[in-house]
């Protein structure tokens, strides 16, 4: 379980890569629909960041962009 200081700002920014990519597939896989500059904000990490973190996780799930929001790919 994380603590208070995951919540903040200054909390995201301390987690690793593998914790951002981990909570934003997770929003993903549950239905959020999310900008890259949402993604960066949520993660703490610059809009050139998050869209290179994107394309990487990209490469390994079943995510895509949708009208400029990342989504997860159904399987319809």
């Amino acid at each position: 379980m994380m603590g208070r200081k995951a919540a903040g700002d200054a909390g995201r920014r301390e987690w690793n890569a593998h914790a951002k990519g981990g909570w934003i597939i997770l929003f993903l896989w549950q239905g959020s629909r999310l900008t890259t500059l949402e993604i960066a904000k949520l993660c703490g990490m610059t809009k050139q960041g998050s869209q290179k973190m994107m394309t990487i996780l990209e490469a390994s799930f079943p995510i895509t962009q949708e009208d400029g929001k990342w989504v997860w790919m159904s399987k319809d």
